[in-house]
């Protein structure tokens, strides 16, 4: 008997992503080539973002500055991009456009599908509607949502915006998310009146006002009413938006810590780290092919459930899987 359930053939390793990069680079031993990514970081990570397409409105002069110190490192500097454009508007602009962008199932097996040309317009509507809020670049926009497709368009318009996402667990309670919202200092907060979980209706919104009130910042709260296929914000609105170039280091995400060993921690993932790293994951660890749908289990509250945030996927009601390549990963200021 074998030790192992399933062993790669000779073809099926040939055809792999990793193997064929490896080609590229002129290495068949992959001990030599996992030493060659961490020992010469920057000539890597160059060809990595070459392999996996990611797009720059303006190419990075640097891959890598660490001159104030590692704890310090500025990545790709001098580039300008934006995880919007990169795994939606240019696929919404292609052949691509017709092909689902989102499939998400809830607990009583209804369906939704959403295309790159309806997600795209939905992301435009809603940018154009938080703009309409006086929202600016650098903004922090908290997300306390439960799994249904809105969460990504949320994502994208405050991503296309230059504005900072802050997801928070929408199963914490009313404590931890004042925690999250008073330290982020979000000016705008979306979630439902209620969530679905094991057959259950779960009161949301009465906790989140509970929360928000404690939160000086906060501005508005934009209710979703679960069952609906649309947000508030986007009515009337327009749709068409520019998505701004942004700089490498401008922040997409603030994420914090579960706050098990001490006060929740804020880590800042960047537009060109989440692209990077999560662009890498998937495209080298889990081999992703460009006909392949992929599907992550997690909730947008958690560390990883901005996997490839618009691929998140959560168990029960919550399902979604994307085409389009992966956007992001954590990243502190430490790098990758």
């Amino acid at each position: 008997m074998s030790d192992w359930i399933w062993q790669p053939n000779r073809e099926w390793i040939e055809r792999t992503n990793v193997r064929q990069f490896m080609r590229k680079l002129g290495f068949t031993d992959r001990e030599k080539f996992l030493r060659y990514s961490r020992e010469r970081l920057e000539e890597f990570w160059d060809h990595m973002v070459r392999e996996t397409g990611i797009e720059w409105f303006a190419p990075y002069t640097k891959v890598l500055d660490t001159s104030r110190g590692v704890e310090w490192a500025q990545w790709f500097t001098g580039g300008k991009l934006n995880i919007a454009w990169n795994t939606l508007d240019r696929h919404a602009q292609s052949a691509r456009a017709v092909k689902p962008a989102v499939l998400w199932e809830a607990e009583d097996g209804t369906t939704r599908t959403v295309t790159f040309a309806e997600l795209f317009e939905d992301v435009n509507r809603l940018a154009n509607g938080l703009r309409e809020l006086g929202l600016k670049q650098g903004d922090r926009v908290a997300l306390c949502m439960p799994m249904v497709p809105e969460v990504v368009t949320i994502l994208y318009a405050c991503f296309k915006l230059g504005l900072v996402v802050v997801p928070i667990f929408a199963g914490f309670g009313a404590g931890a998310i004042a925690t999250r919202l008073q330290d982020s200092g979000a000016r705008v907060l979306f979630t439902a009146d209620v969530l679905k979980r094991r057959g259950k209706q779960i009161p949301l919104l009465e906790k989140v006002e509970e929360a928000a009130a404690k939160c000086p910042s906060m501005e508005r709260i934009v209710v979703w009413p679960y069952g609906s296929t649309s947000l508030s914000l986007c009515k009337n609105q327009s749709a068409a938006c520019e998505t701004l170039p942004l700089d490498s280091e401008a922040p997409a995400l603030l994420l914090y810590t579960s706050g098990t060993t001490g006060k929740p921690k804020g880590t800042v993932h960047t537009h060109a780290g989440c692209l990077a790293q999560m662009s890498k994951e998937i495209y080298l660890a889990f081999d992703h092919k460009e006909e392949d749908r992929f599907f992550w289990l997690s909730d947008i509250g958690w560390m990883m459930g901005r996997g490839p945030s618009s691929a998140t996927t959560t168990s029960a009601e919550r399902s979604f899987s994307m085409t389009a390549p992966p956007i992001t990963r954590r990243r502190t200021a430490c790098g990758r």
